[in-house]
């Protein structure tokens, strides 16, 4: 387990997000954010609410697809929108700022608003859009596991859980783009937020990673999710 890990971000760790999340919280009893706080995806204030929602609407088409029909459960603690240090609770701790996770026990996705507003406004819509489906592929995963799909991975499988969530953000940009008629250059922006998942060192947050973040992106935009769930059963 990872989740006493503590890594500072820079623009976007998207798999640092797992690494304080989804692995700490695997089977964990954190309790739910706070009612107030909890909303659905069409409940969400602008400027995220469409593109929570599209996030959505896309996993609920593509989710019975993956599962062998079952549909995708909506997450039951919603989307969670919080300012810096009054982020909600994920297992024994307090999610803090320049964080978006998704959060295993309460299944809630969270961010940061002020972070999110420096992605937007650097890497445009499309971008936190790409986000926002990386930690819905999370849940995903979560359910899938449990559904007895995919074989419920020990720690040394974290690095394929993030390289899939990756590549299920491209395999829902790919879908996004020609339905919105986006250009090359979304396209570019997007890679450029995902090459940006370095620590301050410019190491690599989830080691053993065969798989750069971009080209697991590409991976999924070019051959689609289910391509992407090949990369939870791939060995090390």
């Amino acid at each position: 387990m990872t989740g006493t890990r503590t890594v500072r971000l820079l623009l976007l760790l998207l798999s640092a997000v797992a690494l304080y999340a989804t692995r700490s919280l695997v089977g964990g009893d954190g309790p739910p954010p706070a009612p107030e706080e909890a909303v659905t995806a069409r409940e969400l204030a602008a400027p995220y609410a469409a593109l929570v929602a599209d996030v959505a609407d896309w996993w609920a088409g593509i989710y019975p697809q993956l599962s062998g029909g079952e549909v995708f459960a909506p997450l039951e603690g919603g989307f969670v929108g919080y300012a810096a240090q009054t982020g909600p609770t994920c297992g024994d701790e307090l999610v803090g700022p320049e964080r978006v996770v998704y959060c295993v026990g309460p299944d809630y996705i969270a961010w940061d608003r002020a972070f999110l507003g420096q992605i937007l406004t650097r890497y445009g819509q499309a971008a936190v859009g790409a986000v926002l489906a990386h930690e819905y592929g999370h849940a995903a995963q979560q359910r899938l596991f449990a559904a007895g799909v995919l074989p419920t991975p020990d720690a040394s499988g974290l690095a394929r859980e993030e390289q899939s969530a990756d590549c299920l953000a491209g395999a829902w940009f790919a879908d996004y783009a020609e339905r919105r008629g986006l250009r090359l250059s979304h396209r570019a922006r997007v890679i450029a937020l995902f090459r940006s998942g370095r620590d301050s060192r410019g190491e690599q947050i989830v080691e053993g990673s065969s798989l750069d973040q971009a080209e697991v992106f590409d991976l999924g935009h070019e051959q689609g999710p289910q391509r992407c769930l090949t990369l939870l059963r791939a060995q090390d």
